[in-house]
């Protein structure tokens, strides 16, 4: 299994999300030494699995766009959702169905971008973060679209 990817906000904290029980924990950078190595998180429901700590490079654009994604990796129909930010790296949005995906699930995501053009954007992502409903992910092949975004 890959580690979960946890990013550093800029209060210099990660939330923390155990993929067994998704609970959430918020940790300060400041508890882990090496901050470019791989992490060992214990949660309280006995889990152990590993995170890789990593800073925001890109400039996210906060949105407020109606699409829908396919997780591919549950094999669940399409399901509903809510952009809620956007930058070349990925997306986060607001998951509206009974079945939020998990860490490391593959998606197919669609949604119109709010340009002059109204730009269909349909690419594959992977879920980096969970916290309730929303979710965090990672364009698996966003180069197509780098203009639009």
């Amino acid at each position: 299994m890959y580690p979960l990817t946890v990013i550093i906000k800029k209060d210099q904290t990660v939330d923390i999300s155990c993929p067994q029980c998704r609970g959430i924990q918020t940790v300060h950078i400041s508890k882990f030494k090496d901050l470019h190595l791989d992490k060992t998180v214990h949660c309280d429901c006995d889990t152990v699995f590993k995170i890789r700590l990593e800073a925001r490079g890109v400039f996210r654009r906060e949105t407020m766009l109606k699409g829908g994604y396919t997780n591919l990796t549950a094999q669940h129909p399409q399901a509903p959702m809510l952009v809620t930010d956007i930058s070349l790296q990925g997306l986060g949005f607001t998951d509206c169905s009974d079945q939020p995906p998990g860490i490391d699930d593959q998606l197919r995501v669609a949604f119109v971008l709010d340009d002059p053009r109204g730009t269909l954007i349909r690419t594959g992502a992977r879920v980096v973060s969970t916290r309730g409903r929303d979710i965090g992910c990672e364009f698996i092949n966003s180069e197509e679209y780098a203009k639009q975004l």
